[in-house]
């Protein structure tokens, strides 16, 4: 992906250096890297540090009974089945870096290119879109909610329309997963974007009121289909890039870009990290959905890049709660 030279965000908070205490319910996030969503429901420890933490929780919780719905995930899962990525011809390849300095840079600029689209294009649905902002920490940051860790992972928060991401969040991808390359973390923040998009839209808010009156099994399967449409808009915003040059007329992306995405898509589904760390699979308890799932609606928003095919709820047999954007 081309980046460098690009505008960056000035809706930007570096929290790197913030001294924190513990504390908070963390009960308004929407992402991080384990389970559930909703507004509201009471916060859980994990144990560890990132995937590896996140891990740990999920196998304990399916072994053992238990409730993830304090966070809801963006990142869980794996899974071995290869998928079909379009690709792109161009053939350079420019990396993200690994200092600290670079991954700011590199987040607040793909950060602005997710603003220039989905600005216009909230518009153009009749959405009351705002900005949100990108807040950059490093092991503890102060929320609205509470104080959160890196062990969260990437996650929105509804209430003051903030992204919230760690700076060591590259490290966990790649070396647990293998999911490497400056497009795996465009692809994070994009569906933690997409978050913020289902919060204009009211649909966060209506999480809220169905989870007041569905059981936890019927109230998963929307939990699913919410985490399923974040990737479909980052698929979205993917075809929206496939045709933006940079200042000096470059095409933004690269060879191998687009297949970065549906690699990581593939490596973060409930069902492989079931399986490997309890030996078997309950759908039931799947927060993100599918390892196949997250592939296929990050690749379907990439095909039709718009909101108009993007209601993954009726795809599934459910009732949309609010309804799908239209022109």
């Amino acid at each position: 992906m081309r980046w460098e030279d690009e505008k960056q965000t000035k809706n930007f908070e570096d929290r790197t250096n913030d001294k924190v205490t513990s504390g908070g319910d963390l009960g308004d996030i929407l992402g991080g890297l384990g389970g559930g969503s909703g507004s509201g429901r009471g916060g859980i420890g994990l144990p560890g540090g990132g995937l590896i933490g996140i891990i740990i929780i999920i196998a304990m919780l399916f072994l053992g009974g238990g409730d993830l719905g304090s966070i809801f995930g963006d990142l869980t899962g794996t899974n071995t089945q290869q998928q079909t990525a379009p690709k792109t011809s161009q053939k350079s390849k420019t990396t993200m870096g690994d200092s600290t300095d670079s991954r700011k840079a590199f987040s607040r600029t793909v950060f602005q290119m997710l603003d220039d689209f989905w600005g216009p294009e909230s518009k153009e649905y009749g959405i009351n879109y705002q900005s949100p902002t990108l807040v950059i920490y490093s092991g503890k940051v102060q929320t609205p909610f509470g104080v959160a860790t890196s062990d969260m992972g990437p996650f929105y928060s509804p209430s003051d329309q903030k992204v919230y991401l760690d700076t060591s969040f590259q490290d966990e991808l790649a070396n647990t997963y293998g999911s490497k390359g400056d497009y795996t973390m465009a692809y994070v923040l994009a569906h933690e974007f997409g978050h913020h998009i289902q919060n204009r839209v009211g649909l966060a808010s209506a999480m809220g009121r169905l989870q007041q009156q569905l059981s936890k099994t019927e109230y998963n399967k929307y939990s699913v289909c919410m985490e399923l449409q974040a990737d479909y808009y980052a698929g979205v915003w993917t075809k929206y890039l496939e045709s933006r040059t940079t200042t000096k007329g470059e095409a933004v992306l690269e060879q191998g870009d687009i297949e970065e995405a549906v690699k990581t898509a593939s490596v973060i589904g409930d069902d492989f990290i079931q399986k490997k760390f309890t030996g078997q699979v309950n759908p039931e308890t799947f927060t993100h959905g599918s390892s196949a799932d997250r592939v296929k609606y990050f690749n379907l928003g990439y095909k039709y890049g718009d909101l108009e095919h993007g209601d993954v709820f009726a795809d599934k047999g459910l009732r949309n709660p609010v309804g799908t954007p239209t022109r």
